[in-house]
């Protein structure tokens, strides 16, 4: 059952990055397969295996930031050297990510 979600997953993936590759677009290539499969569940329901694999990942989603956090750590003195507008970039970016989210769960939760 998990490797069936795993296979939805890195499918729709793989799919996002051909089709990224054939058309020389910038966007990266899981964000277009995230987007695809987003369009195929609102047509057919979501299959178990699929549920199940999301639910997963998304209680240990902590984990996957862990190499990145860590990775702070051994950035060159140049890049240290800017980071009030790296601290601002990030605070930005999570008050914009948090801002837009609330409004589209808003928009998509209306009656």
């Amino acid at each position: 059952m998990v490797i069936k979600g795993l296979l939805w997953l890195f499918g729709f993936q793989l799919l996002g990055e051909l089709i990224v590759r054939s058309f020389g677009w910038l966007v990266p290539g899981p964000v277009v397969g995230l987007v695809l499969l987003f369009a195929v569940l609102l047509v057919v329901p979501t299959p178990q295996s699929l549920t199940k694999v999301s639910d997963t990942l998304v209680k240990n989603i902590a984990v996957m930031f862990l190499p990145a956090g860590a990775g702070l750590f051994f950035l060159p003195e140049s890049v240290i050297g800017q980071w009030p507008a790296l601290l601002a970039a990030v605070v930005g970016g999570t008050a914009i990510s948090i801002t837009l989210c609330a409004l589209l769960l808003k928009w998509m939760c209306r009656p």
